[in-house]
């Protein structure tokens, strides 16, 4: 008969990544929906959202958020993501 070994310590590790990437998950899509609400407000343009999706980088997201904010056009906006290159 096989015995089984429990550690709660094992446990407890699993819930609190789990619980992380909950958080991770969470933080990404609110940067997302913000930056899709922000494009839709500014610019009346949600275009690039389909690529701006697939980035999974939080912080290149953020940084896309103030590329947003500190653009004057879609335009430049665009460019910017060029520069990046997420065109």
């Amino acid at each position: 008969m096989l015995k089984t070994f429990y550690d709660p310590a094992v446990e407890q590790k699993g819930i609190e990544k789990g619980i992380e990437k909950g958080i991770e998950k969470g933080r990404k899509e609110g940067l997302l929906q913000g930056l899709e609400k922000l494009l839709g407000i500014k610019f009346s343009d949600t275009s690039y959202m389909s690529r701006i999706k697939k980035i999974e980088d939080e912080d290149t997201l953020n940084s896309l958020f103030e590329d947003v904010i500190k653009s004057n056009s879609i335009e430049e906006f665009k460019e910017k993501l060029k520069q990046r290159k997420l065109n």
